[in-house]
């Protein structure tokens, strides 16, 4: 739930840079979200990205993530 926050940071970059793979989007989290900052483990944004394909927001194609058509 507390993850939520990042959901529109990781939309915005599956918008800009295309398809991105877990360890891309966990690095590139860890870089650019200062407010709040981004903290979480690669196995948390694992599993709330798991929740986001689940949710029908995102596809994970090939060990890629990227957005729903």
């Amino acid at each position: 739930k507390e993850m939520t926050v990042y959901e529109k940071f990781i939309i915005g970059m599956l918008t800009n840079f295309g398809n991105m793979t877990l360890d891309k989007i966990h690095n590139t989290l860890k870089m650019f979200c200062a407010e709040p900052s981004y903290d979480k483990s690669l196995q948390q944004l694992q599993s709330f990205l798991s929740g986001l394909v689940s949710d029908e927001k995102l596809e994970m194609r090939d060990g890629l993530y990227l957005l729903k058509k």
